[in-house]
Order: C-alpha cells, then structure tokens, then sequence
C-alpha cells in the first residue's frame, strides 16, 4: 500500500467503523444462520431496503465479515471473522461494537483535534455533561448498551485471565468486583472456585438489573465513597484507566481502608503501556479515556507510583495472549 493509499484509508477509518455498527446493529450476522443467503433474504429478515443492504454486504466483503459469491454476486456467506457479530457466538464481539462505534462515543472523538488545543473533555463540549458517565443519566439506553459492552469485553478477558499461569486466587474467601457492571468477571470466577463467596459492587442503576445468586451478593454505592468491606479479593477490571492519579487513589485508598489486612487487590487493564514504536491497543485506549474521562492507560512505572501512592505494592504482573494484564497488589 503506497503513502497515499494508506493515508486514505486512515482518514476514513470511521467509515468502517459504522459499516460494522450498521451490521452489528442490525443483526446481520445472526441472519445468515450459517447458510449461503441473498442480500435480499438478509434484508427481509432484518427488516431492510434490499439495495442498501446487498451494497453493505459488498462493502463488508473486502474486510473479510462475508464473502461475496463470485457468479451469483448477490449472495454472501457469513466468514469466520463475521460469526464473531453473531450474538450466538461464545467470543460474541456485538455489544462491544455496539458501544465503541456508537453515536455517543464517534462524536466525541471527532472532539480529538480541538481536545489537543484547550484540554476540555469531550462529554463537555458534545453533550454538556461533566463527565462521560453523566451519559447514563442524560441517555438512560447507554447505560444499557455500555454494561452489554463491558460484560463483552469480559467474555474474552476471561479466557486471556484463565491462561495467566501465574495468575492465583488461592486464599481469597470473598471477592468484590468493584465497578463489576452484570457481573460477567464475577460468575467466571466463582465458577471456577466454587468454594468462593463473591459480590457485584457498582452503581445502583447497574446492579438493579443482576440477580444475585447464594454465591453472589449484589450491592450498589460509589467507590468514590466506600466500597464492600472486610473481603480478602478486590478486582478492578478497566475501573482505574477511566480517572486521573488523584480519583485512583481515592478508589485505592477506599478498599485498602475497609479490606483484610492480608488482602490482595487485582487490577486489570490494557498494557502496562509498551516503549516506543511498539503497537499495542492500550496506546488507542489512551486517547480514549483522555478524551472522554481524563483517564488514561499506564506504563508501568506509573503503575508502581500510584499504587505507592495508595500505600500498595505491586506483588505480580500476570499477562497472557491479549492486551490485557492483570497487576496484583497488597499493602506496602
């Protein structure tokens, strides 16, 4: 691909983020049923225009979500990469694409190049929100689309936390999934140490649509006040990349007040962010979170100094095959 070429596929990034959406969105994938379909049984079955619809499916096909049959070239089948838009799929990557190229979060990245020069949020300047999590008050159906997400991204975090070898919760009576949205991390890791008390801990308008379970208590509040006490396990799973150092330690100086004396906190973020010229999404991700929340991915330096700053030591660093890393920490 040549400079300009490149270039051009850049700068219409966001074109194939909303040809996702739109298939996401429509229930596309979950049309084909594992079958050769024409763009025209898809279209009837999701409700659609026909045309729009066989001229998507044709746009989707380069990028390898169908493919396009070469002599009846109004039929498609669904690729390996498309079933992951399934909502059948155990990897289903739909509520994920659902939030990230969702109208809220698009909008506010076109804020990027203004963001640079004044350093005001984006949930500002779009929407008039102090800050992004407003959204679930001004836009009460985001709350909905963004724990879908968030237990999403935890379907497949589960499988990278399960290949951490050095991963272990031996030890942990109670576990507290603080900022746990439906509790998907949770039941994955009550599931596999059956033996272990747990509680969903996040805001109430989350927690009133989980059921708790008799291994699984349900509790709503805001970390920034308390969290759940006397527990020996605390997970914080893409909790701490949404805020700056100062809100971190008051979210880490809130669990190391009321856990065991013993007890070990988890955290679980894209990264420690990698040196230079090395790809990594935690890199993306940054940008994200300084935009919409002021947040921010870390090195890990910065992790050792904030959690210093909570008086906490870093105790292991877990990775396996994604982005994602698991830091454990205890008191200093």
């Amino acid at each position: 691909m040549n400079p300009v070429e490149q270039l051009a596929q850049y700068s219409t990034g966001h074109w194939v983020s909303q040809m996702v959406y739109a298939f996401a969105k429509n229930a596309m994938g979950d049309a084909f049923e594992g079958q050769v379909k024409s763009s025209e049984q898809i279209a009837n079955t999701c409700e659609l225009e026909a045309q729009p619809t066989y001229r998507l499916l044709r746009a989707l096909a380069p990028l390898g979500i169908v493919k396009q049959h070469e002599e009846q070239q109004d039929h498609f089948e669904l690729t390996e990469l498309g079933s992951f838009l399934t909502s059948t799929h155990p990897m289903s990557m739909v509520d994920k694409v659902l939030l990230e190229a969702s109208y809220e979060h698009v909008l506010m990245w076109t804020h990027l190049a203004e963001y640079l020069k004044t350093g005001e949020m984006a949930p500002s300047k779009v929407f008039g929100l102090d800050n992004y999590f407003g959204l679930f008050d001004a836009r009460p159906e985001h709350v909905d689309v963004f724990s879908k997400a968030m237990s999403c991204y935890t379907n497949d975090e589960v499988a990278m936390i399960n290949a951490m070898p050095t991963l272990d919760f031996t030890g942990i009576e109670k576990m507290v999934d603080v900022g746990g949205a439906y509790g998907a991390l949770l039941k994955a890791i009550l599931g596999k140490h059956t033996n272990m008390q747990g509680i969903l801990f996040d805001q109430q308008a989350v927690v009133d649509r989980v059921a708790p379970s008799e291994q699984m208590a349900v509790q709503g509040g805001d970390f920034f006040t308390n969290v759940p006490a006397d527990c020996d396990g605390y997970f914080l799973k893409h909790i701490l990349h949404d805020w700056d150092d100062a809100l971190c330690a008051t979210i880490l100086g809130n669990v190391v007040k009321v856990m065991k004396p013993d007890a070990r906190i988890f955290i679980g973020e894209f990264g420690p962010v990698p040196g230079p010229n090395e790809p990594h999404l935690s890199k993306m991700f940054d940008l994200h979170m300084m935009i919409c929340l002021n947040g921010k991915e870390r090195t890990m330096d910065q992790w050792t100094t904030l959690l210093a700053r909570a008086g906490l030591t870093v105790k292991a660093v877990h990775q396996s095959f994604g982005p994602l890393c698991v830091i454990e920490a205890q008191r200093a």
